[in-house]
């Protein structure tokens, strides 16, 4: 019930500060997030080794995503705390990441995980 009571938006504050900057060099990508539940959007864009979190619309000069996703915040809080794993949220449907499933992969990858 505790993680239900956290914002979505938590979720993404946190997850900028868990950037590895050593494997973001260089790195200038983003990814969008979709909340079919609440209809909220993110934006998380790796730019010279830092993360930007942006809720809604991407700021001018963000990249084009390299993947879309779409779930609910009960499915993110899930994953977010290994509480999940993501082939299992997108073989059950749970989770749908369009783009391309590599990229996203590697840009996933240098976020530390956890909260």
């Amino acid at each position: 019930a505790f993680l239900d009571a956290l914002p979505i938006s938590h979720f993404f504050a946190v997850m900028a500060t868990r950037l590895d900057p050593g494997l973001a060099e260089g790195v200038h990508e983003s990814a969008h997030y979709h909340f079919t539940d609440t209809g909220e959007r993110f934006v998380v864009t790796v730019r010279h080794g830092i993360a930007e979190v942006v809720a809604g619309d991407p700021l001018p000069r963000t990249p084009e995503p390299i993947a879309r996703v779409e779930t609910t915040t009960a499915t993110w809080r899930r994953l977010a705390t290994d509480q999940l794993s993501p082939l299992a949220a997108i073989a059950s449907g749970d989770l749908r990441v369009g783009g391309d499933p590599v990229a996203f992969r590697r840009f996933t990858a240098r976020f530390r995980r956890g909260l």
